[in-house]
């Protein structure tokens, strides 16, 4: 990655699906309050309302 153009607090971020409760981890800048055990590991979580796991289009 070039130096200098991404945020300091780009890190491991779990995303979860609120309608399914599926989690991924994804690097993220994202503002969360937060946090969710995935694996044994504490990472700040993001909720979302939905994903590739149970949009339409998808299923």
């Amino acid at each position: 990655m070039k130096k200098g153009i991404h945020p300091e607090d780009y890190r491991l971020v779990a995303f979860k699906d609120m309608s399914n409760d599926h989690v991924f981890l994804c690097r993220s800048a994202v503002s969360t309050k937060e946090t969710i055990e995935v694996n044994g590991e504490t990472y700040p979580v993001y909720k979302m309302e939905i994903s590739n796991t149970s949009h339409p289009f998808y299923t």
